[in-house]
This record gives C-alpha cells, structure tokens and sequence, in this order.
C-alpha cells in the first residue's frame, strides 16, 4: 500500500465515525460483523442505465467501509437503528467505502 492509500483509509475511518450510525452488518451465511458505521442516504436519485434508459430511479443507499465490514454482496443486510436493510445492489466500491442500493424491510 501507498501511503496516499494509509492516509486516506485513516481519514475515512475518522470521517466515517463522526457522520456514521452505528450498524450490524449479516453477511448471507457468514459471521455478523457488530458495530460498523455506515451513512443512510434516503431518497437518493440514480443514473440510468444503458442507453434506453432516461428515467431516474429514487432510492436509498447504505456507505460502509470495506475495512469494518468486507466484502458485501446482493442479498446481505445492515441492522440501523431496528431498521433492516437488505441490500438490492452494489453501486461503488473503490477499496476503501462500499456503497450500496438497499430496501428497508
């Protein structure tokens, strides 16, 4: 790892924990991770896909960091605040943050 890499993961992590909930990430059939933060956004609008599409879609999306929770797939949920989400897509994941599309159950 660079140190722009080290540098950034701190500064995340601080980021993260000033404007995160405190969260319970349950991978599909693997070990719970307790006390991640992640950042909900509602009502967040999406690019359209492919070339046919000119409609936005509106949903909510879930930011966590890949070094609290791993690697997070379709299928997996986050526990916020009683609130479940379980997760529909993965939008970005750039090493550091994982964000994804969810649906509150």
């Amino acid at each position: 790892m660079s140190i722009f890499s080290d540098i950034a993961g701190t500064l995340a992590g601080a980021n993260n924990q000033i404007f995160g909930d405190p969260a319970r990430f349950l991978p599909a059939g693997s070990v719970p991770v307790e006390g991640c933060m992640v950042d909900v956004e509602y009502d967040v609008e999406l690019q359209p896909e492919g070339y046919d599409s000119v409609v936005f879609e509106r949903a909510t999306t879930l930011e966590a960091m890949v070094s609290e929770v791993g690697e997070v797939e379709r299928g997996d949920t986050f526990e916020v605040e009683g609130t479940t989400f379980n997760v529909r897509k993965i939008l970005e994941n750039d090493g550091v943050f994982v964000k994804v599309v969810v649906h509150a159950d």
